[in-house]
């Protein structure tokens, strides 16, 4: 069994994930984690680019709404049903993360909205 053949849509889709993937690994090796799982893993993304033809690249459309849809998870993950997970909260402290994070859900929301339209 030869390759795998993707269309260019696929690869530049495999190439967004197959980056994402090796920020994360980044990220990891910045904090002082480098292991050889992790390693492993980094060669692991290398030898798909290779085999895939899709190197690891931003795919400007969904590296956006990925970009805007990770900011709606944290902004989310403010509010204060997930805080009070951390230690009991005041009624100002609720009353200030529930607004926070409508408020920033909002901002992440209007910013997808356009930047949706003019990538696509």
């Amino acid at each position: 069994m030869g390759e795998p053949t993707f269309s260019q849509a696929q690869r530049n889709a495999i190439g967004s994930r197959l980056l994402a993937m090796t920020e994360a690994i980044e990220t990891l090796r910045g904090i002082g984690l480098d292991t050889d799982p992790l390693r492993a893993l980094d060669a692991a993304i290398a030898e798909i680019a290779a085999e895939t033809g899709a190197p690891p690249r931003r795919d400007e459309p969904g590296i956006v709404q990925a970009a805007i849809v990770q900011i709606l998870v944290c902004a989310a993950e403010l509010s204060p049903g997930n805080m009070k997970g951390y230690g009991n909260l005041g009624d100002h402290e609720v009353r200030y993360l529930q607004e926070q994070s409508e408020r920033l859900s909002a901002l992440a929301d209007s910013v997808l909205t356009p930047a949706a339209r003019t990538t696509r």
